[in-house]
């Protein structure tokens, strides 16, 4: 359940976020979603793909963190063993909502009050003892106020992506070290034929858009995968040992 209300200082005055629960509760998170003003701190740890959003069909650019759908290599322990996490993984329990009026100008900094971390006892207070702001919700805020920017840019990259039919399905058949295969299907990446075949008023749009960045960005860090099956294969050896 999810139980999403809007941050004041007067009802959360005394409210804290435990930061370790809210590693565990993502470490079944299997893709999660990214904005392109990630692309260039993410592209070395993680890969980056495209799925398509489970209600609405949309696609939606995403970080590869495991290759089930209830796993993520890159926390263990509630730990994350990356430099960066993706501002989606950061933002966690907090999210931008609606506040009165459902528009734009009445968008509020929301916590999911059913999420393990929140609480009163342990953790990090989201107001300081004067009753201001803490440094995590400023932070917090921060980082929703990327998310929330930099949505409808990465929408505008996907579709332009669409549109020249730049998409393209991406299977992962992957043998690991005790013989054992791991299947992914419903991903999607840069068709690179396809990419070679654009014309050069075309290309030329991609590059003013910047988007030959994002692209090119997206193919590289599917290198990454190698690194998640290292990941795979050193969990299936400690299981092994224990």
């Amino acid at each position: 359940m999810t139980k999403l209300v809007a941050i004041n200082d007067v009802s959360h005055r005394n409210l804290k976020i435990d930061p370790d629960y809210c590693l565990v509760q993502q470490s079944n998170t299997q893709l999660i979603p990214v904005i392109v003003e990630e692309f260039r701190q993410l592209c070395g740890q993680y890969p980056l793909v495209l799925a398509k959003n489970s209600e609405s069909g949309n696609f939606i650019c995403a970080a590869l963190m495991g290759f089930a759908e209830d796993e993520n290599l890159f926390i263990d322990k509630g730990v994350l063993n990356a430099i960066h996490a993706p501002l989606n993984l950061s933002r966690q329990p907090f999210y931008l909502g609606f506040g009165e009026g459902n528009d734009d100008s009445h968008l509020s900094v929301c916590v999911d009050m059913d999420h393990p971390s929140v609480g009163q006892e342990k953790g990090i207070g989201v107001f300081d003892e004067n009753g201001q702001q803490s440094q995590l919700l400023q932070n917090v805020s921060s980082i929703l106020a990327t998310l929330y920017q930099g949505d409808e840019k990465t929408k505008e990259f996907i579709h332009h992506l669409a549109s020249l039919e730049l998409i393209m399905p991406m299977r992962l058949s992957i043998t690991l070290d005790d013989n054992s295969r791991c299947e992914v299907n419903g991903l999607y990446t840069i068709d690179e034929e396809a990419l070679k075949k654009i014309d050069t008023d075309q290309l030329s749009i991609l590059h003013q858009k910047d988007y030959l960045r994002f692209i090119y960005t997206m193919m590289a860090s599917l290198s990454q995968i190698q690194i998640m099956i290292h990941k795979k294969n050193q969990q299936l050896k400690s299981v092994k040992v224990n």
